[in-house]
């Protein structure tokens, strides 16, 4: 399924007064068009999020406040172009390197001194490999 017609779905679903529904198929949408660089169906979700917000009360009304939210910061806002590969780079610099544990094998941060696999403690410094 493509990310429009999961945003029809969701049109769908909001025209028929199924809110919840609607907010369902837009997350799965702005899931699927965040991958493909979709901005034209972010842009819409925006709307059909901010249109569920005015009807919607309680948490259906906060929920489509964060898809709408989200729709806006997945769009760059010098050209409303997709941003998944600035997000995609800012999230690989978080991520800690790994390395093998000695004993079982197990893929554990690199600065760790106990295995959380298999208790196995390092005597190795930080950075070192056995």
């Amino acid at each position: 399924m493509t990310s429009s017609d999961d945003l029809t779905k969701a049109q769908t679903h909001f025209a028929a007064g199924h809110l919840r529904r609607a907010l369902r198929a837009g997350w799965h949408a702005a899931e699927t068009a965040l991958l493909h660089g979709d901005a034209e169906t972010l842009r819409l979700l925006t709307e059909l999020a901010t249109s569920i917000e005015a009807t919607a009360s309680g948490g259906t009304a906060k929920e489509a406040t964060r898809l709408e939210s989200y729709c806006r910061h997945c769009l760059d806002a010098s050209g409303g172009a997709v941003e998944s590969r600035a997000i995609t780079a800012r999230l690989s610099r978080i991520r800690k390197t790994t390395r093998a544990c000695p004993d079982c094998k197990a893929q554990i941060p690199e600065d760790a001194r106990v295995c959380q696999h298999c208790g196995y403690r390092s005597v190795f410094a930080a950075g070192q490999t056995p």
